[in-house]
């Protein structure tokens, strides 16, 4: 009886374990069937919408469009907005040389904003992470007669993206890389436009892909790159977006090689507090002593580059120190002579400077000399332009420094000197062989009467 329950029990679980068994294989089955149900309805989507061409452009019939009936009428979306002066010969100069394009906001996934290609004749897609085998552009720039500002090639594939539509679906414009170099190459014209509102950022403007807008026949834009979801690529009219703003960013580093103050028109000086050094010395003996009495302050000098931002150029020596200008009197000096101390740096907000001056005495005996040595102070805002170099190519970076500047430039009347005589306590007064005189005009030593 126990023998036929135990096979009974045994037959049982053996069912149970094949019904299992059944289940994982049929959910396995299931499983394998959607992912080729999937894999097939990927593939007829792409099949539907064929492959991806060149969008086709007559450049006649864009010029006709935006020029037929008014010359004068500007269509950039950017009209009026921040210029980069240097902008031009910054991007020549950073012909050929990799960068990255990387989107001040992503799409649905905010993580991926840099552009990265995919091959060849295929579309480019967003990354979060930064490989140079993928995400290195370069740039060229052709003559202004060709009508193309800028081609805009992958590094790694030697061939320039392009505005493109799906041959079965035109109306799906997206941004991919030409197979080849072969044919008319507008449809991959490209213009870098800096945004006004996001300064160091660009729309990456197409010259080719043109819409009307709802405004009437004047209406008409140029469409910018626009992230659109987690990794697609599509195209709008240019409105501030995060997803239409791109920081270029050279992959080589520059070294800072000079700066020059400019634009003496547009500085302005502004007269601060004197500082005021201190110094004292007594003789003790029962002779004259000539002495040179040291005059000393610590003082906090600002400096503050403020650089108008455009290309995110990285630079080897950002700490490489430069002159200030001079003041005299009220009046900029924008070439800083030889004495001028390099003290300024681009990464730097400023430093204290242990001031020092030696005023020469001739001391009577029995006497302290005390001074109150006055330098003048002004702070001074003024334009600049900086000069970089990588190997063979110069960048130029421009903005605005402002800092304090100081200026030993009072008469020997208008320090304070207070002498005494050690015995009686009394005054006395210093001699000045011309009270009109600078320190530095003087051949010989202050004299007490």
């Amino acid at each position: 009886m126990n023998k036929t329950k135990f096979i009974i029990a045994l037959s049982t679980m053996f069912l149970i374990f094949s019904c299992k068994q059944n289940d994982v294989l049929q959910e396995n089955i299931v499983e394998k069937e959607t992912i080729k149900m999937f894999a097939k309805t990927m593939s007829d989507s792409l099949a539907k919408k064929g492959s991806i061409v060149p969008i086709k452009v007559n450049p006649d019939s864009i010029k006709s469009k935006l020029f037929g009936k008014n010359q004068n009428k500007t269509f950039s979306l950017m009209n009026g907005l921040f210029y980069d002066p240097y902008l031009s010969s910054n991007m020549y100069a950073l012909r050929d040389m990799p960068l990255t394009f990387q989107a001040r906001g992503g799409g649905a996934n905010s993580a991926n904003r840099f552009l990265q290609t995919n091959g060849r004749g295929k579309e480019l897609v967003l990354t979060s992470s930064d490989n140079p085998s993928t995400t290195n552009f370069k740039v060229r720039v052709l003559p202004a007669s060709s009508g193309i500002p800028y081609l805009i090639y992958s590094f790694q594939e030697n061939t320039p993206i392009s505005v493109g539509q799906y041959s079965n679906a035109p109306n799906n414009k997206v941004l991919f890389l030409l197979n080849d170099e072969s044919g008319s190459l507008y449809n991959a014209s490209w213009d870098l436009i800096a945004s006004s509102s996001n300064p160091g950022y660009f729309a990456i403007e197409s010259q080719s892909y043109l819409e009307q807008g709802p405004g009437g026949m004047w209406d008409i834009f140029y469409n910018v790159v626009e992230l659109k979801d987690a990794a697609k690529i599509g195209y709008g009219k240019y409105s501030n977006k995060p997803q239409q703003d791109f920081l270029i960013t050279p992959r080589s580093k520059f070294t800072l090689s000079s700066m020059e103050y400019v634009n003496d028109y547009n500085a302005t000086v502004t007269k601060g507090p004197d500082i005021i050094l201190k110094g004292s010395y007594t003789n003790t003996g029962y002779s004259n002593l000539s002495y040179d009495i040291e005059c000393l302050k610590s003082e906090f000098l600002s400096s503050n580059f403020s650089v108008n931002k455009s290309i995110n150029f990285q630079f080897e020596n950002i700490a490489q120190k430069f002159k200030r200008p001079s003041v005299l009197q009220g009046v900029i000096n924008l070439n800083p002579g030889s004495n001028i101390e390099a003290d300024v740096s681009l990464n730097s907000t400023g430093y204290t400077k242990n001031m020092l001056t030696k005023v020469p005495f001739l001391i009577s005996p029995r006497t302290k000399v005390a001074i109150d040595y006055k330098v003048a102070s002004y702070t001074v805002s003024v334009d600049f332009v900086a000069i970089a170099t990588y190997q063979d190519r110069e960048v130029k970076i421009s903005g605005r420094w402002t800092g304090r500047v100081i200026s030993d430039e009072y008469p020997l009347s208008d320090h304070s000197y207070i002498i005494t005589d050690i015995d009686t306590g009394a005054p006395k007064m210093v001699k000045l062989p011309n009270p009109n005189l600078n320190l530095n005009a003087v051949n010989k030593p202050l004299a007490v009467q």
